[in-house]
């Protein structure tokens, strides 16, 4: 009878979905600016995306500042753009009611912002924002973690209008910049125009062998391949996991 000798071998380093985050847009009145310091950074992996929503708006807010006769071309048409900043959306997050609710305790009212009272956590935001000094128009709340529905449109219009917007930040990634954090470095950006994400990520090595009892015998060639194959994940796993 034939021996038989079957190894699989597999890596698998799968993306989680990207959660996109405007911080505090579940405030009436949102921070303004937001800060992070990495006291302790992982071996591997860990990093941040930032993305410029004046970029996802318009192709280039630097080339309008220092050359503002240069046309551009728009990442979105200036009709729907119009349409969009006509549209406003709800920016719910009931999880803090909920835990305050669980743990008998009450939610601290005003907080930051002397609009920032109450517990329901669920304001509305223009889609599109336009900065009150520059006068540059940003996406907002178009899409994110906070944001529940586009107001006023109906359940696949909001669906879209969000999947477009996700869309249009996931195949720029002109307007997208990445931090390796190193121990004690610092990152401070303006939450009115900056959008922010975590990348995390998923790893898999598997090895699987299977063989008849009679052919792993001390001498046997099986055998060897076997621990060849062992060797072989153990070697690579770590070098895998340095690229995560």
């Amino acid at each position: 009878m034939a021996q038989r000798l079957s190894v699989t071998f597999s890596i698998n380093h799968k993306a989680q979905p990207l959660t996109i985050v405007l911080p505090g847009t579940f405030e009436p009145c949102p921070a303004d600016f937001s800060f992070l310091l990495m006291q302790e950074t992982p071996p591997h992996g860990g990093d941040t995306l930032w993305c410029s929503g004046y970029e996802l708006y318009i192709l280039s807010s630097l080339t309008i500042l220092f050359h503002p006769d240069t046309p551009s071309y728009d990442r979105i048409s200036p009709s729907f753009r119009s349409y969009l900043e006509t549209l406003t959306a709800t920016c719910a997050q009931p999880v803090f009611k909920t835990a305050a609710d669980a743990g008998g305790y009450e939610i601290m009212s005003p907080r930051g912002a002397p609009s920032n009272t109450g517990d329901s956590f669920a304001p509305s935001h223009p889609v599109i924002r336009t900065n009150r000094v520059t006068g540059w128009k940003s996406v907002f709340a178009g899409m994110g973690l906070h944001v529940s529905r586009i107001n006023d449109v109906y359940s696949y219009e909001d669906q879209f209008i969000r999947d477009y917007m996700m869309r249009l930040l996931t195949r720029n990634h002109d307007c997208i910049a990445r931090m390796h954090w190193t121990k004690h470095s610092a990152a401070i950006w303006n939450n009115s125009c900056t959008f922010h994400a975590a990348t995390v990520w998923n790893l898999s090595i598997t090895l699987f062998i299977s063989a008849s009892v009679d052919m792993l015998t001390a001498n046997s060639p099986t055998l060897t391949w076997c621990l060849a194959a062992y060797v072989l994940v153990s070697a690579l796993r770590p070098l895998v996991n340095a690229r995560t």
